[in-house]
């Protein structure tokens, strides 16, 4: 782990969140929790994730999946003692348990340019590396052949910059491919729509891998923890930069410890808890 901040202490952080009511927890999916796949429906959590967020559950932490993603894949792949609330499609989508699914709506003209997209995907043969979302198509490059991404990455460049030219559409990259976005609706917004109700005492974390969780973090209070989870450093807002798999679940370790069940039980309880998760 290494603090990005120097006005963030991690020790500190934990601290305040033991004596925090309610806090939440606000994760990405792919590279965050999960390793990238080529397929994407097998991209399932690093071993020893779901037990820890299993842990973390049985206390008072509020945990909310933010992802690009829909999010009828993460309830697929990520299989949890209770469900959790989840903001798929960068936050077009949002299902939360004992609510059901909502989606923002997309005016009309940016769905047809949304077609057209994805309609010279499947004229260009690259169907299968494609994704459909509500207000987003992406192409994905893990699941290209390695002499043929770059190429393809470029002509798909070149056909959906004309799509951007009437201001409906925004034109994205993220790890590992490209998409067109409805804009107004993003990562940021979700953080800020979830943060707007909690009470004034709770703590919030966000863990995110990819330029897209940049304005979820940004959109974090301060006093808040942005944590950036990849194999390598790069630029970002965040204030603390973790190595996965083995940090990430250091990281979760310590959460529970500090906000699960295991502090109304003393530290037997910890330990045990903790050397059941292997």
């Amino acid at each position: 782990m290494l603090e990005l901040a120097s006005e963030v202490s991690l020790p500190c952080f934990f601290d305040r969140l033991a004596r925090s009511k309610t806090p939440i927890l606000m994760l990405d999916y792919d590279g965050t929790l999960a390793p990238f796949q080529g397929d994407r429906l097998s991209a399932f959590p690093y071993p020893g994730v779901g037990a820890r967020l299993g842990r973390i559950l049985t206390g008072e932490t509020r945990m909310v999946v933010v992802t690009g993603r829909p999010v009828n894949d993460i309830r697929r792949l990520l299989t949890l003692p209770r469900p959790v609330e989840i903001w798929g499609s960068h936050g077009r989508e949002r299902w939360r348990p004992g609510e059901g699914l909502s989606t923002a709506p997309i005016e009309p003209e940016t769905e047809r340019e949304l077609v057209r997209a994805a309609d010279w995907v499947r004229r260009a043969g690259l169907a299968e590396h494609c994704e459909e979302k509500p207000g987003c198509v992406a192409l994905h490059r893990r699941s290209m052949l390695a002499g043929q991404a770059d190429e393809v990455m470029g002509l798909a460049l070149r056909e959906w910059e004309g799509l951007t030219e009437g201001g409906r559409l925004e034109l994205h990259s993220f790890d590992g491919g490209i998409e067109l976005r409805s804009p107004g609706v993003g990562k940021g917004d979700a953080v800020r729509e979830v943060l707007s109700g909690r009470e004034s005492s709770s703590i919030c974390a966000y863990l995110g891998d990819d330029w897209t969780d940049e304005s979820a973090f940004e959109a974090l209070d301060d006093g808040d923890l942005a944590v950036l989870v990849r194999p390598e450093r790069r630029a970002t807002r965040a204030h603390l930069w973790l190595r996965p798999p083995e940090e990430l679940l250091d990281f979760l370790d310590r959460w529970a410890e500090a906000a699960g069940d295991d502090r109304r039980d003393g530290s037997d309880g910890r330990q045990a808890s903790r050397a059941e998760l292997g």
